[in-house]
């Protein structure tokens, strides 16, 4: 059985059991405790391809165009590039903008944006020539309908910096934690 129709089995469990049609003596936990299915909401996303010539000193948001999981499917990899919040709880988001092409001496960026507003944000020193990494992470409390969305920020004085698109490098990792 693969891991969605086995969560969507245990979900039905769940509201059998939560509107009285299941009695508790037949509930007997294996692996997994009933508490932590409900709470299985985890999605990574990250750049493909190279997302090329960032406009300078510019927050720009992060084309996550491919999944490596996405259980419910909430992350938009088609149009919107973003994470669509299914229910109340607090989330780990981590992730990762990795820069390629950069200008020694200057400044690199990533940021977490939630409904379209920077709320944790890092930014890295080039002191050479060579790729940079700007990686962050955070616990948030969200609600239903927010979303998450991966912004990279290139300070070079040029607009040739380039985003580098490996599932490695340039991601954002999601999971509902309670």
């Amino acid at each position: 059985m693969d891991t969605e129709k086995e969560i969507l089995s245990i979900k039905r469990w769940i509201e059998e059991y939560e509107n009285k049609r299941i009695d508790k003596s037949q509930f007997r936990p294996q692996s997994v405790e009933l508490r932590s299915i409900k709470n299985i909401v985890k999605a990574r996303a990250y750049l493909s391809a190279t997302q090329a010539n960032l406009t300078d000193s510019t927050w720009i948001k992060i084309v996550l165009n491919a999944e490596t999981y996405d259980v419910g499917g909430y992350y938009d990899v088609t149009r919107n590039y973003r994470f669509d919040v299914p229910e109340d709880g607090y989330y780990f988001i981590a992730g990762c903008v990795g820069f390629t092409s950069v200008v020694a001496d200057k400044v690199y960026g990533g940021a977490i944006y939630k409904n379209g507003v920077a709320i944790t944000t890092t930014k890295t020193h080039a002191s050479l020539i060579g790729d940079v990494y700007a990686p962050i992470s955070d616990v948030v409390k969200l609600v239903r309908d927010d979303y998450i969305e991966l912004y990279g920020y290139a300070g070079a004085g040029v607009s040739t910096v380039d985003v580098i698109g490996t599932s490695d490098v340039t991601f954002l990792t999601i999971h509902r934690i309670s």
